[in-house]
């Protein structure tokens, strides 16, 4: 007995193991239909205890499929002879399974599984296990079924399963837990069944770093998980046979603590968020449908970029994650749907970095609260709640609450924002603009949402506190605040709509730089030379647009100022309008009636200036009628203007205006009358832009008696034309006005008095030979002195003048007269200075022989005797050649020689009468065949042997020049304005010329 025994033990060592490897071997290759290798096994009959070592399963593809270091089996008798299958315990250690899938999606032990799923209608021998301990276990998993390949491991891995049925049973439960050597926990309860391939239960992992199995989910995710710790919990079911296939979730939880991605391993576009919760996770993983009741994230970081092609996360913009959100996958998968009931973000901190500006830019928000109600990660058409609270870095915060669409985009938003730091957005500002937001805050009240005309905003803004520089970081716009109430944006069709704009303190400052450009001409062409064309971050339905339909019910201005600053100026310009006030009403795009204007303020604190009128820049065409007032002002604030353009310093002066303004669509026109008070220019200045007409002169010309220029300035044209200038306009105007002080000075002094502007004030003219001033002549003089008299800055300068053709003859008779004259003794005149009786005929006699050279005789007896007249030039001058009633030479040779006793008589009208033929008779020593010559052939002939000297025209041009000033000065001129010019040659009259 003993030596059987012996020899039972021998054949158990020795013999039986090396046949039980074969056995092992031969019988699972036929299970596994794979070659199968086999270390050593040993057997011990006595207690039903079996060690397999070093399995291994060798796969179609020559890979290996399952292999373990070692297998324990410590067997049951009572199962084994009821026909079943019975296990007290199993020990398995350094397990290792591969599992792999093609790119067809075949499982690699997918027709093992089919074997056992055919033979679940076959009677076989049931497990029961009542106790499995695996340790240092592996799976490797190998997938080419996804868009890029997949592989990875699990392990090490223990775990330990108790009272395991082979035969589905739901009445018998299991319980599994493992965990690895980086502490993961997963626990398993429920039912499972290899034939056919069927579980259902419950699960939990715990402490699963998500880093580790990155490539089990990093293909269908835009970004590389850095780190991140997720608990896991939830219900299952799966099965998988040739009818159905089956992985479901239920109700399941996952919490993520501690999450970084970024987008790629470089660690770009870092993300952080402290925990992700998701709970009543509703999953089939084979349809790839997933819901969640709800998602919660709490301290978190998102950063954005935005470039030219859009915004990006993670380095992907909308349209690329779009487009691998809606393709399916190479498989041939359809498209996942993920739906949550609620998410909900708290805590986090959201950056955009804009890499289209020039400078480094950072916009900021942080979300105290966001919830999104029924939000679909793949479905962008369905309607979502909205609530968000959140805050700005810069300041200010806001709340929103609603509905919303995103794609495409239809809101239903409450919005309230409350006092948002505008130098937050001072970046795109300085970008499109050149300008600098300093400070200034907006709130905002309202709701964007759609009604009858389009979809938009309607609601209340308030900006107050603002502040903004130019370009050049000078001032440029701020007020106190502005409110606009009943604001309406609509953006299909575009609707552009405030029912009441009030700003208080609104303040503009109007520059032009050294350089010569206005700052508002610099802003308005970089906003207009701006190609910078960016994609929008979201899709609009596609719709016909309107014409962009702009109304403005009303406008309030209070305390309001506008500044305008000249640096091109060698002295510095500054015009200040402030203390506006008022309002303007219904401007409408669709309206072509205009609205009302009435605004008022003052300029530099002083003159009250208005504006009223009819108004309507926003119709079918511009319209307005507009009435323009300014009280006088003092002109220092632009003396540099009037320095430049009249070469002289401003001394004193002030203006005063009122305009008529008219605008029919673009063509305006406008009816200006200024008044220059107390005008008065001072030294000469270099100005390389003065004019060079007598700018003095033209004041001098203009200036009333009050000391005021009125001047009108008429202008019509285009407004689009592109050599309009207001500015040019005006010193076009004042141009022309000192071209006619040049060049038609009397005409324009002329118009002070309503005068023709053909009627010649410039020049008198006289008579012939004299110096007095006709009725005619002292009429024109008269208005003269009146235009004068109302332009008392004009002096004028008298230039007498003389026509050698004309006034030499009628001046002989003077001439001789006074040679007569000159001639004769004292005693050849009576006291009153009358020639007594013949004298003037012996002194004309005389005077015949001083100029001819021989006595008044006719030695032929032959000249006749024609009467002479002579013309006198005035009563005094006649009485002189001819006095009546009184004896003459002529009477007395007459009586002496042959007793005659006619007498030369005057004219009334000054010319002298016609007198005795007869001759002188001939004393007895004279011949008597030399007659005596008449006397008027003797006067005929002493005038044309007498000179008029030039003397004598310069005397009379001069004596012309002095009528005229005494009768100006007797009308009341001051001497002081009236100065004498030498004579000259010209005609008979007197010049006038201004200095």
């Amino acid at each position: 007995m003993v030596a059987v025994v012996a020899l039972l033990a021998m054949l158990m060592v020795w013999v039986l193991p090396s046949w039980l490897r074969g056995e092992v071997e031969e019988r699972a290759a036929a299970v596994f239909e794979r070659p199968v290798e086999v270390e050593g096994v040993s057997l011990n009959p006595f207690t039903l205890t079996m060690t397999i070592r070093g399995f291994i399963v060798t796969d179609h593809d020559g890979e290996e499929l399952l292999a373990w270091q070692q297998l324990r089996l410590d067997g049951k008798l009572w199962p084994l002879l009821t026909g079943g299958l019975g296990i007290d315990a199993v020990e398995l250690e350094g397990l290792r399974l591969r599992l792999a899938i093609d790119r067809d999606g075949e499982l690699n032990v997918a027709d093992m599984l089919a074997r056992f799923e055919s033979a679940k209608g076959e009677e076989s021998r049931p497990l029961v296990l009542d106790q499995l301990e695996v340790r240092d276990a592996r799976v490797m998993l190998n997938d080419l079924s996804r868009n890029r390949p997949f592989a990875t491991t699990l392990g090490p891995i223990s775990f330990s399963l108790a009272d395991f049925h082979t035969k589905y049973d739901p009445q018998a439960p299991f319980e599994f837990s493992a965990s690895t050597e980086a502490g993961e926990r997963l626990q398993w309860r429920g039912a499972l069944s290899l034939v056919p391939l069927r579980s259902n239960g419950a699960f939990e992992i715990n402490g699963l770093n998500l880093p580790k199995y990155a490539a089990y989910y990093a293909d269908p995710l835009p970004f590389e998980v850095e780190s991140g710790v997720a608990e896991v919990s939830g219900n299952y079911e799966f099965a998988w046979t040739d009818e159905e296939q089956i992985l479901r979730l239920s109700n399941g939880t996952s919490t993520l603590t501690n999450l970084t991605i970024a987008q790629d391993e470089q660690g770009i576009n870092r993300q952080t968020v402290a925990q992700i919760q998701v709970t009543g996770v509703e999953a089939d993983l084979l349809t790839r449908q997933v819901n969640a009741a709800g998602v919660a994230l709490t301290d978190g970081t998102i950063e954005l970029q935005r470039t030219a092609a859009g915004i990006h996360w993670l380095g992907r913009d909308r349209d690329d994650v779009g487009a691998a959100e809606e393709a399916p996958d190479s498989s041939g998968h359809p498209a996942a749907t993920v739906e949550v009931e609620t998410l909900l973000a708290e805590r986090l901190r959201v950056r955009l970095e804009d890499a289209l500006l020039p400078e480094p830019t950072t916009l900021g928000l942080n979300i105290e609260r966001m919830q999104l109600d029924d939000f679909s990660l793949t479905n962008p058409a369905q309607s979502m709640g909205v609530v968000l609270e959140a805050a700005f870095p810069s300041g200010g915060s806001v709340a929103i609450e609603g509905l919303l669409t995103a794609d495409p985009l239809v809101p239903d938003l409450a919005v309230e924002l409350r006092e948002f730091n505008l130098a937050g957005a001072a970046p795109y500002v300085r970008r499109h603009l050149g300008l600098e937001v300093v400070e200034g805050q907006v709130s905002l009240a309202g709701r964007i949402a759609r009604d009858g005309v389009g979809w938009g905003w309607l609601g209340d803004i308030q900006v107050s506190s603002l502040r903004i520089l130019d370009d050049l970081r000078g001032p440029f716009l701020s007020w106190d605040q502005a409110t606009l109430s009943g604001s309406r944006v609509a953006l299909d069709p575009m609707v552009v709509g405030v029912e009441l704009m009030t700003f208080t303190g609104p303040r503009m400052w109007v520059d032009r730089s050294a350089e010569g450009a206005i700052n508002v001409s610099r802003i308005l062409s970089r906003l207009t030379d701006d190609e910078e064309t960016v994609p929008a971050a979201v899709t609009f339905a596609e719709r016909p647009r309107a014409s962009t339909w702009v109304r403005l019910g009303e406008i309030r201005l209070a305390g309001g100022a506008m500044m305008w600053r000249d640096a091109v100026m060698p002295e510095s310009v500054a015009v200040d309008l402030n203390g506006l006030s008022g309002a303007m009403q219904g401007w409408d795009s669709r309206e072509a009636s205009p609205g009302r204007v009435d605004l008022t303020g003052r300029v530099h604190d002083a003159a009250a200036f208005s504006v009223r009128g009819d108004l309507n820049p926003l119709g079918p065409w511009a319209a307005a009628d507009l009435a323009i007032k300014l009280e006088p002002t003092p002109l220092d604030p632009v003396a540099g203007y009037i320095e430049s353009f009249a070469g002289f310093a401003l001394e004193s002066g002030s203006l005063a205006f009122d305009s008529e303004f008219r605008l029919d669509d673009r063509a305006f026109e406008s009816e200006t009358r200024t008044v220059w008070d107390d005008f008065v220019l001072g030294a000469r200045v270099d100005s390389s832009d003065a004019t060079d007409l007598p700018i003095k002169l033209g004041v001098s010309l203009l200036k009333d008696a009050q000391g005021q220029m009125v001047i009108d300035l008429p202008a019509s044209g285009e407004l689009d034309d592109p050599e309009f200038r207001f500015g040019g306009l005006v010193r076009q105007v004042l141009g022309n006005l000192l071209t006619r002080a040049a060049t038609s000075p009397f005409a324009l002094l002329g118009q002070a008095v309503g005068r023709p502007e053909d009627e010649d004030i410039e020049h008198y003219s006289f008579e012939a030979g004299v110096a007095e001033i006709g009725r005619d002549t002292a009429a024109r003089l008269a208005r003269l002195a009146e235009a004068l008299a109302l332009r008392p800055g004009v002096s004028i300068t008298v230039g007498g003048e003389f026509d050698p053709d004309v006034d030499r003859p009628a001046l002989r008779p003077f001439v001789l007269e006074n040679q007569l004259r000159e001639a004769s003794a004292r005693s050849a005149f009576a006291e009153d200075g009358v020639w007594q009786p013949f004298a003037r005929e012996a002194a004309l006699v005389a005077r015949y022989e001083a100029l001819l050279g021989e006595p008044p005789f006719d030695p032929t007896g032959e000249i006749p005797p024609p009467p002479v007249v002579v013309e006198a030039v005035d009563e005094v001058n006649a009485e002189a050649v001819a006095a009546p009633e009184r004896a003459t030479l002529l009477t007395w040779l007459r009586r002496v020689f042959i007793g005659g006793d006619e007498t030369t008589r005057a004219a009334p009208n000054g010319q002298v009468s016609e007198v005795s033929r007869g001759s002188f008779p001939v004393p007895e020593e004279i011949e008597t065949e030399l007659p005596a010559l008449p006397m008027e052939e003797i006067t005929r002939r002493t005038l044309a042997a007498t000179e008029v000297p030039d003397t004598a025209l310069r005397e009379l041009a001069a004596a012309r020049a002095q009528r005229v000033i005494d009768y100006l000065r007797d009308a009341g001129i001051d001497e002081n304005r009236l100065r004498e010019r030498e004579p000259i040659a010209g005609a008979s009259r007197v010049t006038l010329d201004l200095p």
